[in-house]
């Protein structure tokens, strides 16, 4: 089973992918071509949350081309997920049977949600989206009876992969709402302007849910598939304080909030941040010089209690030596 120690740094799905790929091409434990069907469920599952936050969008003035490109993506996404559930067999064999009705109602009903809006009235197609068979819909126990734990950590693999695009994600929209409230949000001098830049921080929101779902999806899949304790604590569930824009990521240099810390997902994958954004690589560098400043005021003031202590001792150990000699 994968642990923490394999992800190192945070690889993307895809370099999670081509790893496999080179690692099991000769493989005898899973049939070929287990990694790219693997790769596809994940993509087709991710895909689906965004059709479906797509769908949810639209507004009674969307334009008809709008109305069909979104249409045809999800023709697309069901004629997808037909082709993956005929697969199956193949890669899972007779344990398809033994599919968690339970998790695959679970996921039906989170898929029915999505489409049912209750606001629009707007003439599209319900699309039914059943739980796809993986390993996860089986379990760990199910998966080690029918001789399928190589094909559960295969999954679980590419789920990490996917948890880390979708973390990184987060942090870039955050950083993107940052950019806006200092640039836009504050400046802006009319009621005009405010209504655009507040239309932009909602589309940000948009996206930032989107990405917070694909992320609490693989981390149901690794709960799902008893991911081991340090790889649990590594990718924590996400909570809604944590997708919040804070002082520590707005205004690192701001001297009242010093204190602040960031948010654990903003530590995963440092180097590949920096290098793919050269905002986040100054964003990390302030950060770090603020912690290392404050790692400083630390040490000073240890050393200052330990200089008090010893200057305390010496005062009153002068001051008895004086009323020694008054007694006398």
């Amino acid at each position: 089973m994968p642990s923490t120690h394999d992800f190192n740094t945070a690889a993307s799905v895809r370099t999670v992918e081509m790893d496999l790929l080179g690692q099991h091409a000769s493989s005898v434990e899973t049939p070929q071509g287990t990694v790219t069907w693997l790769a596809q469920g994940l993509a087709i599952e991710e895909s689906a949350i965004h059709i479906m936050k797509d769908k949810r969008s639209l507004k009674s003035t969307t334009t008809d081309i709008q109305k069909l490109a979104v249409i045809g993506r999800m023709d697309r996404l069901t004629s997808d997920i037909s082709k993956f559930i005929d697969a199956a067999t193949t890669y899972m064999g007779s344990a398809i049977v033994d599919h968690d009705d339970t998790t695959a109602d679970e996921v039906e009903s989170e898929w029915e949600e999505q489409n049912n809006d209750p606001h629009s009235n707007l003439p599209l197609p319900f699309i039914h989206i059943p739980a796809l068979p993986l390993p996860l819909s089986l379990g760990r126990r199910n998966c080690n009876e029918h001789g399928l734990a190589a094909l559960a950590d295969l999954e679980l693999q590419l789920c990490i992969g996917q948890a880390n695009d979708a973390l990184q994600s987060i942090c870039y929209t955050l950083a993107d709402k940052v950019v806006l409230f200092c640039t836009k949000v504050r400046p802006a001098s009319n009621q005009s302007a405010n209504t655009r830049t507040w239309g932009k921080v909602h589309q940000a929101d948009t996206v930032l849910s989107r990405h917070t779902q694909i992320y609490r999806k693989c981390q149901k899949v690794m709960v799902s598939l008893e991911a081991d304790q340090v790889l649990m604590e590594r990718y924590k569930p996400l909570v809604d304080q944590d997708l919040k824009v804070t002082t520590a990521i707005s205004d690192p240099n701001g001297s009242i909030h010093r204190m602040e810390n960031l948010t654990w997902f903003w530590t995963m994958d440092i180097p590949r941040d920096a290098q793919e954004s050269d905002w986040m690589s100054e964003f990390y560098r302030i950060n770090w010089l603020c912690t290392k400043a404050v790692q400083d005021q630390w040490k000073e003031e240890v050393k200052f209690i330990k200089s008090e202590v010893w200057w305390t001792i010496n005062f009153f150990t002068s001051k008895s030596r004086q009323w020694e000699k008054l007694g006398v």
